[in-house]
């Protein structure tokens, strides 16, 4: 930091910590780890202010990120569809994260990879990295959204191949949607390709074992007007719960980004599932992810452990005992980052 910086800053960790996270607000991530550099020189080996550094730097990260890059098969699919797609291509990789598909980018022969990280200190750590591992000549980090991004910043015609990683359990949550549209219509060349290529919704009916409904009586006091803001959702745990699904998967909503026509943020799907007979309780939901040429990506309930994405179960008003045979409906809502998830059975 300056030196007219005050020793209170380095002296007090609890003003380290406001002035940090203040900083890292503003995206001033050299000024982040500047402070932090300086004012754990002055205090070495002291573990308050390891820790209150700590705290600063993974203030923005999601937990999620290390389980994503354990994630095997998820790894594998994006190095497959990039190896075949990125050779002589202008790449875009959008949440860049660790820089590790730009870098499956650079390596399988890209002629150019612009990268772009909303959080600061990722998007510095990335840069990093990627000097690290030999690619800083081809690889290009932005520290911000792809939605500040211009085609100016990709430069040539655009780019020619989307990859990103900003999927959600629920597919929408992380903005995938608004941000691929974006970068179809500002920040592509015509005809640009997109990795992966399709992700869609799957569902099927279930009987999960443990559920709790939320109490309303509590010591003696009725709470039933709090129970309206309880989200009937649950992240299935893929280890030590037991899911049994009552009916074949169906296909909810399927996204197409390597189609002409833009994909809308908003939308209403509707499946028909057929009950193979017992108590349902919820719908369970899952991704299915299409990398193109025979590549998927599916996490089903009761399949790989480590998968980064856990299955949802959306739970019903009512479990209801189900015929074998039976048709019920499943529908979806979403919009930009939101979605919901229900049967006309609840």
């Amino acid at each position: 930091m300056s030196k007219s910086t005050s020793a209170e800053v380095f002296d007090r960790p609890e003003i380290f910590l406001s002035l940090g996270l203040a900083l890292l607000d503003q995206n001033k991530a050299a000024a982040v780890e500047e402070l932090i550099a300086d004012t754990l020189a002055r205090h070495p080996d002291d573990p308050l202010y390891e820790n209150v550094a700590r705290i600063i730097r993974t203030r923005k990260l999601p937990a999620w990120h290390a389980s994503m890059l354990r994630d095997t098969p998820r790894n594998v699919a994006y190095r497959a569809a990039i190896e075949g797609l990125a050779a002589g291509r202008v790449v875009l990789d959008i949440g860049t994260g660790s820089g590790l598909l730009a870098m499956m980018a650079a390596r399988a022969g890209a002629k150019r990879v612009i990268a772009c990280e909303a959080n600061p200190l990722v998007a510095a750590a990335a840069r990093r990295i990627v000097a690290a591992n030999g690619f800083e000549d081809v690889i290009t980090v932005h520290a911000c959204h792809s939605t500040k991004l211009t085609r100016e910043m990709i430069g040539d015609a655009g780019a020619e191949l989307v990859v990103s990683e900003i999927f959600a359990a629920d597919l929408v949550g992380e903005g995938v949607l608004p941000a691929l549209e974006h970068a179809r219509a500002e920040l592509c060349a015509p005809g640009a390709l997109f990795v992966p290529e399709a992700a869609g919704l799957r569902v099927a009916l279930a009987e999960l074992d443990n559920v709790e409904a939320p109490p309303r009586m509590v010591e003696g006091f009725d709470l039933a007007e709090f129970l309206a803001l309880y989200a009937n959702t649950e992240f299935i745990d893929p280890v030590g719960r037991r899911v049994c699904l009552r009916s074949e998967p169906a296909d909810l909503a399927v996204l197409n980004w390597n189609i002409p026509s833009p994909v809308p943020v908003t939308g209403h799907a509707q499946t028909s599932v057929t009950a193979t007979g017992g108590m349902i309780n919820a719908v369970v939901q899952w991704l299915k992810i299409d990398f193109g040429n025979g590549i998927t990506y599916e996490n089903p309930p009761g399949g790989d452990a480590a998968a980064h994405w856990h299955p949802i179960a959306y739970f019903l008003p009512e479990p209801v005992n189900t015929e074998a045979g039976q048709t019920l409906e499943v529908e979806a809502f979403y919009h930009a980052t939101t979605l919901k998830v229900w049967s006309r059975s609840g």
